[in-house]
């Protein structure tokens, strides 16, 4: 019988490797095992080429442990995982989706084939609880302290004072009882009475925790829309429930739900427009809460409901500010252990109001701020639940959580920072103005995002910005734009493609550019079945669309394919728009600019580089000793310290090898593409001779060599 392999999987999905492989495994005798380009350090080696699209020498470690694998990460080097940042040491389990540097696609499988332990239930504090104790054992310090300040200073002062000092003693003490405030029990099981879980039932009687909810005006139930909107998607032998948490725990279908139209308007508003802030190097997307996730329900027996609970008027809302007192009762359920679902109990916590700002983290001057932010310690299941102040007066909906990922799941961010909807939402559906009030909040958000940068378009604007930097064309572009869309056709791996006919009009340079609000596509150029080869550097802040840069030395018909993967189940068409444009350019100094601008980039130079020595049409013929090849030899002298760029330039037929000898001895060696080769070396001594060699399969012509230098850089006294 054969044994079966535990391992490591590992497929190359876009990208090239110097042997052509794309897949490998390595067995669980393997500790460790890099990705990147260096040959000599390597498991998996990627081709030269890809050093242009990020790949580093060694740009990812994994190191097994305890029958997983680990990440080790280069903090030079762009590695995402699952489309998310990941973190050193972050552990790997089941199959995960790489991708290293620009669009270098790798999928990794762990595969352990042993028993496996079955899986346990433990106990952990909730995050929220251990900041909250903390807080409470704080506050608690700070009251004995001033007691004693307080009773100490008394103590000590002239007999004289006693009257005096008694009278301001207890007034301090009654000053710290009153910032308390708690909000009492009473008030708690008052509320407790009208709130309701929400469950997803199926025909056999199994439940799960989908929310909560609770009584408002018009025997109706209020809930965040993202609750109720799964009514619209349930299996046709499920059903939505409401379910009290008073004996006897009468339960009532959901018939109908209506959400504020202003949900699905602001993700509408706000994914067309892409808000970005500038990072260092990258664009930085905006990130908020939905405003107007809140929705209805109806529900059977409606009038057997418990009694609504009261609003907040607009008054009390326009005096909400950080500080005040509040607390929520609901059904928080997400990795928490699990209760009774037959006989419910909410929880209830109180803390206070952190801030109130508008859904763009900023205060509004007209009052219009509708996102309140809380110190309440939530995680899924509490959405929709009532927020409210001392009196039981409900002020907003519990609809988002500060969340932290990790290995295990979702749990809440220590931070307890956590988010509700104004009852303003609420107040538009129990009043049927919800329409009349989306033109104001449209008008409010279109405002608020024109003090950020469309992302896109700042993506957009500088490829092409950079575009014309570095090669300074001295014609307008022929530039064509088309717009479509792609439709799911691989499901099962949430992946959807299109092929594009494009025209090149003309020999010369061509930039490509894909762009979609919320996806980025992988695309190539394909003549038949070759593959074209892309002559990319990176530019800052593009991050936000896919771009690449051609060349080619005639006019042609050829192939787009473009693809990308679902965000979620919804299987929508994706739309993209596709821009070309071509310059007339010389491809030698297409070439040549590129190369000369990516050294720049590398030694941290805006200077331009001198011109050494130009040698043309040279010819690779000398064979080697062994027959396997050709070479070209040059002698360069290297007159002062600095650093010496090699240039090769020749038609694409291939890569040729290039390297730099003392000797018999290899000092450096370069890199190459299809149409040029670089060897970039920093010399430090005054004086020395070397010798520039070329390596190819076959005995090849008309080759340009340049030679190029930039002075050793003098230190700044």
């Amino acid at each position: 019988m054969n044994k079966k392999l535990n391992g490591i999987e590992i497929l190359i999905l876009e990208g090239e490797t110097t042997t052509g492989d794309n897949q490998y495994f390595f067995s669980s005798e393997q500790e460790y095992i890099v990705l990147g380009c260096d040959p000599d350090s390597c498991h998996v080696v990627f081709s030269e080429t890809t050093r242009e699209l990020g790949i580093g020498n060694e740009h990812l470690g994994l190191r097994r442990s305890l029958g997983r694998y680990q990440l080790d990460l280069n903090n030079d080097h762009f590695v995402s995982i699952d489309g998310e940042a990941p973190y050193e040491d972050q552990e790997i389990s089941g199959s995960v989706e790489l991708i290293l540097g620009q669009n270098i696609r790798v999928q990794i499988k762990v595969i352990d084939h042993r028993k496996q332990v079955p899986a346990t239930n433990q106990t952990h504090h909730h995050p929220g609880e251990i900041a909250k104790a903390n807080r409470k054992a704080v506050y608690g310090l700070v009251v004995i302290v001033a007691i004693g300040l307080l009773l100490g200073s008394f103590l000590f002062r002239d007999i004289e004072e006693t009257d005096e000092n008694l009278d301001r003693v207890f007034g301090e003490i009654d000053e710290l009882s009153v910032r308390d405030n708690r909000i009492s029990s009473n008030v708690i099981d008052q509320v407790r009475q009208s709130v309701y879980l929400v469950l997803v039932q199926n025909k056999v009687g199994g439940e799960r925790v989908h929310g909560t909810a609770w009584v408002t005006e018009n025997n109706q139930l209020a809930t965040n829309a993202h609750v109720a909107r799964i009514f619209e998607t349930i299996k046709s032998d499920e059903k939505i429930l409401v379910r009290s948490s008073i004996s006897p725990y009468q339960s009532h279908e959901v018939t109908k739900v209506k959400l504020h139209p202003g949900y699905e308007a602001f993700k509408k508003v706000w994914d067309e427009y892409v808000p970005v802030q500038k990072g260092l190097r990258a664009l930085d997307v905006m990130r908020t809460i939905s405003p107007a996730d809140v929705a209805l329900m109806e529900v059977t027996d409606s009038q057997k409901l418990a009694p609504p609970l009261k609003l907040a008027s607009h008054e009390e809302l326009a005096k909400l500010r950080a500080g005040i007192p509040v607390a929520f009762v609901g059904y928080p359920a997400e990795n928490l252990l699990p209760g009774s679902l037959k006989q419910p109990i909410p929880v209830a916590q109180q803390d206070e109001l952190v801030r109130v700002t508008d859904f763009f983290m900023s205060d509004r001057k007209d009052g219009k701020n509708r996102l309140i932010q809380h110190g309440l310690p939530l995680i899924g299941g509490a959405s929709g639940s009532p927020l409210f102040t001392k009196d039981g007066t409900v002020i907003g909906l519990i609809s988002a959580v500060n969340v932290a990922s990790t290995l295990r799941g979702r749990i809440a961010n220590p931070a307890d920072i956590n988010f509700a909807q104004r009852i303003d939402f609420l107040q538009d559906l129990n009043q049927q103005n919800e329409e009349l009030s989306l033109s104001v909040y449209r008008s409010q958000w279109e405002q608020s995002l024109t003090e950020f940068s469309r992302g896109i378009d700042s993506s957009l604007n500088a490829v092409n910005r950079s575009a014309l930097d570095v090669f300074s064309p001295p014609m307008q572009a022929h530039e064509i734009s088309i717009s479509g869309e792609v439709k799911n056709v691989l499901p099962e791996l949430k992946r959807v493609g299109a092929v594009q006919s494009v025209e090149l009009p003309h020999a010369g340079l061509h930039l490509v550019t894909v762009a979609s609000n919320n996806y980025r596509f992988n695309f190539k150029l394909k003549r038949g079945k070759k593959i074209l080869p892309t002559y990319d550097y990176q530019i800052p802040y593009s991050n936000l669309i896919s771009y690449h840069f051609f060349i080619t030395d005639q006019a042609e018909n050829l192939n787009l394919e473009i693809s990308t993967r679902y965000k979620s189940n919804r299987k929508e068409s994706i739309k993209y728009t596709l821009n070309i444009k071509s310059w007339p350019l010389n491809t030698h100094v297409v070439s040549e600019q590129i190369a000369i601008h990516n050294v720049k980039t590398k030694i941290s130079t805006d200077k331009q580089p001198q011109l050494l020595q130009e040698y043309k049409g040279i010819a690779i013929t000398i064979p080697t000793k062994k027959g396997r090849g050709f070479i070209y030899r040059q002698s360069i002298n290297f007159a002062q310290p600095g650093d010496y760029l090699f240039l090769t330039l020749y038609k694409e037929i291939g890569r040729i090898q290039n390297a730099l000898f003392d000797g018999d001895n290899i000092i450096k060696k370069g890199e190459s593409n299809k149409r040029f080769g670089v060897l970039l070396y920093h010399h430090e001594d005054d004086k020395k001779q070397f010798e520039y060699t070329l390596y190819n399969k076959t005995a090849i012509s008309n080759i340009d060599l340049r030679v190029y230098f930039w002075p050793e850089k003098k230190d700044k006294k």
